[in-house]
C-alpha cells in the first residue's frame, strides 16, 4: 500500500511538471507572436509614413521656392552707357596708320571711364599687338583725355588729348608721348560691327 502512494505521487508530479512546460511554450509562442505583429506594424508604419513625409516636406519646399534670398526684378538698377562705351580705333591722320584700338566702359554722365588698349603699328613694329588696360580715361564738355602706356618702361606714357568731338562716331585730336618724341594728329574712330549695324525690318 506505501508502494502504491509513493507511485501515485510520482505519476501526479510527472503530470504537474508537463502541463507547466507546455504552458511555458504556449506563452512563449503567443510573446514571439506579439512581437512579430508589433514589428509588422513598425515596419507598415514606416512604410507609410516617409511617403507622406516626403510629400509634406516636398510641399513645404516648393512653398518656400523664389521667396528666400531673392529680390524682385523691380529693385535692379541699370545704368545706361555712355558716350564712350564701345570699341574705337585710333590712326595717325596723316596716313590712316593705325596707333591704338580702344575699348571703353562708361556710365552715362560719368566723367571718367575704364577700358582697355591693343596697339597699332603706327610708331613702331614692336609695339604692334601689345595689350594692356588702360591707365586713365577722362571725358569732360565733349573732350576725350586717354592715357596708357604699352612699353616696358615705367616712366613712359601716352597721352591722347585736346580732342574736338566731329559727330558721335568720330573725334580728332592730338598724340603725344612723355618720352616718346612723336607728336601728330590722330582720328579717333567708333567701330561699328555687323551684330551692331542696325537691319531693315520686312
Amino acid at each position: 500500500m506505501r508502494n502504491l502512494l509513493i507511485l501515485l505521487a510520482v505519476i501526479a508530479t510527472v503530470l504537474a511538471a508537463g502541463c507547466d512546460s507546455q504552458t511555458i511554450t504556449l506563452n512563449n509562442a503567443k510573446g514571439n507572436n506579439s512581437e512579430n505583429n508589433a514589428k509588422g506594424n513598425n515596419s507598415e508604419n514606416n512604410d507609410n509614413n516617409p511617403v507622406e513625409n516626403n510629400a509634406n516636406n516636398t510641399t513645404n519646399n516648393n512653398n518656400h521656392t523664389d521667396h528666400e534670398g531673392h529680390g524682385s526684378d523691380d529693385d535692379a538698377v541699370f545704368i545706361d552707357t555712355g558716350f564712350l562705351s564701345g570699341s574705337w580705333r585710333v590712326a595717325r591722320s596723316e596716313d590712316d596708320k593705325p596707333l591704338v584700338y580702344l575699348d571703353f566702359f562708361h556710365d552715362t554722365g560719368a566723367s571718367e571711364a575704364t577700358g582697355d588698349f591693343m596697339m597699332g603699328d603706327a610708331i613702331s613694329e614692336w609695339l604692334d599687338g601689345q595689350t594692356g588696360e588702360v591707365a586713365a580715361t577722362s571725358w569732360q564738355d565733349g573732350k576725350l583725355e586717354v592715357r596708357w602706356n604699352p612699353t616696358t618702361d615705367d616712366e613712359e606714357m601716352y597721352i591722347i588729348s585736346e580732342t574736338t568731338k566731329v559727330s558721335d562716331d568720330l573725334l580728332t585730336g592730338t598724340f603725344k608721348g612723355t618720352r616718346n618724341p612723336d607728336t601728330f594728329e590722330v582720328t579717333i574712330t567708333r567701330r561699328v560691327f555687323e551684330d551692331d549695324e542696325p537691319t531693315d525690318e520686312q
